[in-house]
């Protein structure tokens, strides 16, 4: 995989992610921990923390979310309709 240069961003309200998200996100980029952890410059710990819903810092979770919209994810929030989920672009 391609080193990319990862953005980070303020943290606000709107970027949360679910464990959930963060999962589904990455089978659709078939990405391992691993790898995830290596793009973002994060540990394998960190990564593993935010698919399991563990307290992880901000940044961190802005420098996975920002990633992974770069990829073409974007994360939904639930409604009454539904839970949280993603959305690819193509």
């Amino acid at each position: 995989m391609n080193q990319t240069q990862i953005r980070p961003a303020p943290f606000s309200a709107s970027n949360t992610m679910t464990p959930d998200q963060v999962k589904m996100a990455m089978a659709v980029l078939e990405l391992t921990v691993r790898e995830l952890a290596t793009i973002t410059n994060l540990s394998p710990g960190t990564i593993m923390r935010l698919r399991f819903g563990a307290i992880v810092s901000s940044e961190s979770r802005t420098i996975v979310k920002n990633y992974l919209s770069d990829q073409g994810v974007d994360f939904i929030d639930p409604t009454n309709e539904h839970e949280a989920t993603i959305a690819i672009r193509r």
